[in-house]
């Protein structure tokens, strides 16, 4: 198998699985009656379980000030993004079918960002993408009247 095909399968279909059973847990653990803030903490202790393993198999000098600056901005911002849809789950009654499509809009802004800060248009093929994109939009749009 390329590596090409083994990025996508490691870093798309199972992200993919993945996030589908973070959602949909949280709007179980909603059911609860645990606090937004608790969710988030206990969120947290799965992630530290999570990290063990990789931080046994990655070498030991593997840190730096930066990367673990940049790492809690991105703690904080998923942080941020869970409670806002929990929030909007236990508050307002969203339905998870309505808002998870509106929130992976977040996916058009990291093409379009990724293309320009990281000039990943130069390693891909630009107008399929934009085409993507579009499509993203109507159906997001679609859902999101439903």
């Amino acid at each position: 198998m390329s590596l090409h095909a083994l990025g996508i399968i490691v870093g798309g279909l199972i992200p993919a699985v993945c996030f589908t059973g973070s959602s949909l847990l949280n709007r179980l653990v909603v059911q609860t009656g645990i606090s937004v803030g608790m969710i988030l903490f206990f969120t947290g202790i799965g992630i530290v379980i999570i990290s063990l393993p990789f931080l046994l198999m990655g070498p030991a000098a593997a840190f730096s000030a930066r990367g673990a600056w940049l790492s809690m901005l991105i703690g904080m911002s998923w942080g941020l993004g869970v409670a806002g849809v929990t929030y909007a789950i236990l508050k307002y009654k969203a339905a998870l079918s309505v808002i998870v499509p509106i929130y992976n809009f977040n996916t058009l802004l990291v093409v379009l960002l990724s293309l320009v800060l990281f000039a990943e248009w130069q390693d891909v093929h630009v107008p399929r993408l934009i085409i993507g994109a579009l499509l993203m939009v109507i159906g997001g749009t679609l859902v999101a009247m439903a």
